[in-house]
């Protein structure tokens, strides 16, 4: 059985692959330690459940649905653009064309 190093829960969400995405997880947050390690942990923990809420996949997500992700932050949560930047850190990109 496979243990994984991090706290971080992803939520209830059917239709994800939860080895896949808790294996993405813990090798980004792998690399940091401390508190931006904690910071990352919460940067993904906002963006999964953001994706959850909206029956999302976190790892094929789209430009059109990173942008709502993004006006999301800045809309409703009223995060500064630092804030937003850092927080994008987070999102996988995507190599597929739009």
């Amino acid at each position: 059985m496979l243990t994984f190093p991090i706290t971080l829960v992803v939520m209830d969400v059917t239709g994800f692959d939860d080895v896949v995405l808790r294996l993405a997880a813990s090798a980004y947050l792998g690399r940091y330690t401390g508190t931006s390690r904690m910071h990352y942990e919460s940067d993904l923990r906002l963006f999964f459940t953001w994706c959850a809420e909206r029956d999302l996949a976190p790892l094929a997500l789209g430009r059109a649905q990173v942008e709502l992700y993004v006006r999301w932050m800045q809309e409703i949560r009223r995060f500064k653009l630092s804030t937003v930047s850092r927080r994008m850190a987070v999102v996988p990109v995507s190599t597929a064309p739009a």
